[in-house]
C-alpha cells in the first residue's frame, strides 16, 4: 500500500514540476519548455509502465477522439512549414493539452494522481497572484508575475481559482479548516485577477462563476454560495481600489465604446485576416504565424507580433481550416459531454458542482481565448488538459458510454513491453535534452559575448550549434560574433578563417530559416565591414541583403538605421532619408535603442530643410529618454533582455 501512495505521490509530482517550469516558459528560454516537456514525458512513461497488467481503458468518446485527431492534425501542420525546427517545438507546445488529457485518463489511479496534482496547480497558482500583487502594491510594476503579458496569468488564475471554488461549495460541514483555506486561496486568486484588470479575462471568468454559482444555488445550502460570491466580491472590491485604474472602470469602456476598447486588437485581427486569404485552406504551418507576420502589420500596431489575440483565427492561420474546425468540434463535443452528464437523473448533486465548476475553468479559458493566446501558454494547455481530463473522467463514468480495453501483458512480454515504452520515452528526452543544452549554451554564449568573452562565447554557441544544429539563430548569432571578431583580427589568414566561417554559418542559417530579417541584416553589416573580402560588388550585396531584411521586417529599425547609414557613405543622401522615413510611420515602444535611429532621421530631415520634421523626433528622444530615466528609478534592479550583436 505505501509503494502505491509512494508512486501516486511521484506523479503528481511530475506534474507539479512540470507545471512550475511551464510558468517560466513564454516563447523564450527553451530549456524551461524542454525541462517541461521532459518532465511529462516521465509522467506519461511513469503511468504506461504501472498498466502492463493492469491494462488500459480507452474511453471510446468524442471528446477523445476528437482531441486525438486534432493533435495529430497539428503534427501534420508542422511538417509544412518552411522551417522546420519551429514546427516541430510549437507541436510539443500546443499538444501539450492532448498530451496532458491523455496522460491521466489512462493513468491507473485517476482519483489519488487529480488529489495531489491539482493541490500542486493550486499552491503554484496562489504563489504567482500573490506575486503580482506584491509587484503592483510594493513596486508598482505591472502585476504579471513570470508571464510577459498578464493577461495570461490572468487566464491561468481563472483556470486554477474556478474549479478551487467548486471543492469550496461541496467541502464536508465537518472540514471547516479545508473550507477556510479553499476561501482563503479563492480570495488571494480573486485578488490577483483584479489587480491585473484584464478585462477579456474578467468578462470570461465571470460568465464561467455565475454558471457555477447558478447551478450550485440548487444543491448546496444557500449560505455557502452567498459566503463564495462574497470573497470574490470582496476581492474584486479591494483590488479595484488598489489596481491602477480600477476593474470596474475598465469595464466601462467596454460598454461605453468597445470598438475603441478593442481598437488595438481590431487592428491585428484586420491585418492578419488579410494574412489569412493567402492561405486559407491549409495555413502557413504551425508556429509560423509570426514569421510571416511584419509585411502584413499595420504601422498603428504596437503588439510585439507573436500572436493574433485570437486563438481560433491563429490556428486557422498556422494550421488551416482544418486546425480550426477540429478545434472547434473538440470544444462543442466537451459541452455536449458535460450537458449529457448534467441531464443524467443519476449524477448526483455534489458531482454536477465539481463537474460544472471543471467545464467553468475550460470555458472561461475558451471564451478568453477569442481576444487572446492562451493555448500559446504552456502552463495553461498543460493545466487546460488535466482540468479536462477530469471532467471527462467524472461525466464518462456517469454515461453509458463504451471502452476499449488494452491489456499488454497478453501480447508482450514485460521485457519487451517496457523496452518499447523506455525507447519512445527516450526518443522524446534525447531531444528535449539536446534541444534544452542547445537553449541555454546560446543564452550563456550571448551574456559572454556582452562581457566580451570571446573565446568563451564563441564555445558556448559551439556547443549549442552541437547539440542542436537546426536552429538558425545560433547559427546567425555566431556568424555575428565572428563578424566582430573579424574587426580585432589583424593576421590575413586568421581573418580569411573567421570570414569563410561566418560566410559558410549564415548560409545554413539561411537555408533552416529564409524569413529571419536579423540573418540579413548580419550578413550586409558583415560584407559591408569586409569589402576586400567580398569582391568588387560588395556594396551591391550590402545593398540587397539590407533591402531583403526590410523587405521580410519592415519596422526594423536598425536595419533602415544601418541600410541608411551605408546609403549616406556612398553619397546616396536622399535614398538613405527615404528609407529612415519609411520607417517613422510605424509605432514603436519607448525603448532607448530607438533614439540612434531617430537621431540620424532628425539629423537628415534637419539638414533637407525640414526642421518641424527634425524637431519632432527630437522631442520623441527626449520623451524616450525621460522614461528609461523614470523606469530605472522605478526599478532599478531591472535587468534589460540580451539581443543580437548587430550595431557596434
Amino acid at each position: 500500500m505505501r509503494g502505491v501512495l509512494t508512486a501516486d505521490f511521484g506523479m503528481s509530482l511530475l506534474f507539479g514540476g512540470a507545471f512550475a517550469s511551464a510558468v517560466f516558459f513564454q516563447g523564450f528560454y527553451t530549456e524551461f519548455l524542454c525541462l517541461t516537456l521532459a518532465l511529462v514525458v516521465v509522467w506519461g512513461l511513469s503511468a504506461v509502465w504501472l498498466n502492463y497488467k493492469l491494462g488500459f481503458k480507452v474511453p471510446l468518446t468524442a471528446v477523445t477522439g476528437l482531441l486525438t485527431v486534432y493533435w495529430a492534425w497539428l503534427a501534420v501542420s508542422a511538417s509544412w512549414g518552411r522551417v522546420g525546427y519551429q514546427g516541430t517545438i510549437s507541436f510539443w507546445w500546443l499538444g501539450t493539452l492532448p498530451l496532458a488529457f491523455w496522460i491521466y485518463t489512462l493513468s491507473p489511479r485517476q482519483e489519488e494522481l487529480w488529489h495531489h496534482g491539482y493541490r500542486w496547480a493550486v499552491a503554484i497558482g496562489v504563489a504567482l497572484a500573490v506575486f503580482a500583487s506584491c509587484q503592483w502594491l510594493i513596486y508598482q510594476q505591472s502585476p504579471n508575475a513570470t508571464f510577459l503579458n498578464r493577461q495570461s496569468l490572468a487566464a491561468l488564475l481563472n483556470l486554477v481559482a474556478l474549479p478551487l471554488a467548486g471543492y469550496f461549495l461541496i467541502s464536508k460541514t465537518a472540514h471547516i479548516r479545508q473550507r477556510w483555506i479553499f476561501g482563503a486561496a479563492i480570495f488571494l486568486l480573486a485578488f490577483g485577477l483584479s489587480l491585473i484588470e484584464g478585462r477579456g479575462a474578467t468578462i470570461a471568468g465571470a460568465i464561467a462563476f455565475l454558471l457555477l454559482v447558478a447551478v450550485a444555488w440548487w444543491h448546496v445550502p444557500k449560505r455557502r454560495v452567498a459566503l463564495l460570491v462574497g470573497i470574490v466580491a470582496l476581492a474584486f472590491l479591494i483590488g479595484s481600489q488598489l489596481g491602477q485604474i480600477g476593474i470596474g472602470q475598465r469595464l466601462d469602456t467596454v460598454v461605453e465604446n468597445p470598438w475603441e476598447a478593442g481598437a488595438a486588437r481590431f487592428v491585428i485581427w484586420k491585418q492578419s485576416w488579410e494574412m489569412l486569404k493567402h492561405a486559407p485552406w491549409m495555413g502557413v504551418g504551425l508556429g509560423h504565424y509570426a514569421l510571416y507576420w511584419p509585411p502584413y502589420r499595420d504601422p498603428s500596431d504596437t503588439s510585439d507580433g507573436f500572436f493574433v489575440h485570437n486563438d481560433y483565427l491563429q490556428i486557422w492561420i498556422e494550421a488551416g481550416l482544418p486546425g480550426l474546425l477540429l478545434l472547434l468540434a473538440v470544444l462543442i463535443s466537451v459541452l455536449l459531454l458535460y450537458v449529457r452528464a448534467m441531464r443524467n437523473a443519476t449524477t448526483t448533486p455534489l458531482r454536477k458542482i465539481e463537474m460544472t465548476a471543471l467545464f467553468a475553468g475550460l470555458l472561461a479559458t475558451a471564451a478568453h481565448s477569442f481576444v487572446d493566446f492562451n493555448l500559446y501558454i504552456l502552463s495553461t494547455t498543460l493545466l487546460a488538459g488535466l482540468v479536462l481530463g477530469r471532467l471527462h473522467m467524472l461525466a464518462y463514468h456517469e454515461l453509458p458510454l463504451r471502452t476499449l480495453a488494452l491489456v499488454p501483458s497478453k501480447r508482450l512480454s514485460a521485457g519487451g513491453y517496457r523496452l518499447l515504452a523506455l525507447l519512445l520515452g527516450a526518443f522524446v528526452l534525447t531531444y528535449c535534452l539536446t534541444l534544452g543544452l542547445a537553449s541555454f549554451e546560446y543564452q550563456r554564449g550571448l551574456k559572454l559575448a556582452e562581457e566580451s568573452k570571446w573565446e568563451d562565447a564563441y564555445a558556448s554557441l559551439s556547443r549549442a550549434v552541437r547539440y542542436y544544429p537546426y536552429a538558425d539563430n545560433v547559427l546567425m548569432s555566431k556568424a555575428d560574433l565572428l563578424r566582430h571578431l573579424l574587426t580585432l583580427a589583424t593576421d590575413p589568414a586568421q581573418r580569411k578563417s573567421l570570414f569563410d566561417e561566418a560566410e559558410e554559418l549564415l548560409a545554413t542559417a539561411e537555408t533552416i530559416n529564409p524569413l529571419r530579417s536579423q540573418t540579413y541584416i548580419v550578413r550586409a553589416f558583415f560584407y559591408e565591414q569586409n569589402p576586400a573580402a567580398v569582391g568588387a560588388a560588395w556594396s551591391d550585396k550590402v545593398m540587397r541583403n539590407y533591402a531583403h531584411a526590410l523587405a521580410l521586417e519592415p519596422r526594423g529599425y536598425q536595419a533602415r538605421y544601418l541600410y541608411a547609414r551605408f546609403l549616406l557613405n556612398q553619397g546616396r543622401r536622399e535614398e538613405a532619408r527615404r528609407v529612415l522615413e519609411e520607417g517613422v510611420k510605424y509605432t514603436y515602444g519607448s525603448g532607448e535603442s530607438l533614439i540612434p535611429y531617430y537621431a540620424f532621421t532628425a539629423q537628415l530631415r534637419a539638414q533637407a530643410g525640414d526642421r518641424e520634421g527634425a524637431a519632432s523626433l527630437v522631442r520623441r528622444i527626449e520623451e524616450i529618454k525621460t522614461a528609461a530615466v523614470q523606469a530605472r528609478l522605478s526599478s532599478p534592479k531591472q535587468g534589460r533582455a540580451v539581443q543580437l550583436i548587430t550595431t557596434d
